[in-house]
């Protein structure tokens, strides 16, 4: 089950998207704002249906949630390669499929 924080995060999430997709809905010709808000109500049901929001939705809780003087809206890009110092060995197929012997499979 989720905290409340986490279900802020979530929301936070979803009305971000919605957000950014309004334009595209009912400034340039799409289906609406009426068709808009039917898909955030489905996918805020659905994530409560899975546990990951704790209902009832508090707006005005997901509104505050930045703290005071942060960016309003931080991308951060998920495809940045791995910069870790470690290194991993990848097994071989001999590792993985020892060679067996004729005789001892027969």
């Amino acid at each position: 089950m989720a905290s409340t924080s986490t279900s802020n995060v979530y929301i936070q999430v979803i009305e971000d998207v919605v957000s950014k997709m309004r334009e595209e809905f009912v400034a340039n010709g799409g289906p609406g704002e009426g068709v808009l808000s039917t898909l955030q109500g489905l996918w805020e049901m659905k994530m409560m249906q899975a546990g990951a929001i704790l209902g009832p939705i508090d707006r005005s809780a997901v509104v505050n949630m930045a703290p005071p003087g942060a960016p309003g809206n931080t991308v951060r890009d998920l495809n940045e390669p791995y910069e870790g110092h470690e290194e991993y060995e990848t097994p071989t197929a001999d590792l993985l499929f020892p060679p067996v012997s004729l005789a001892m499979a027969a």
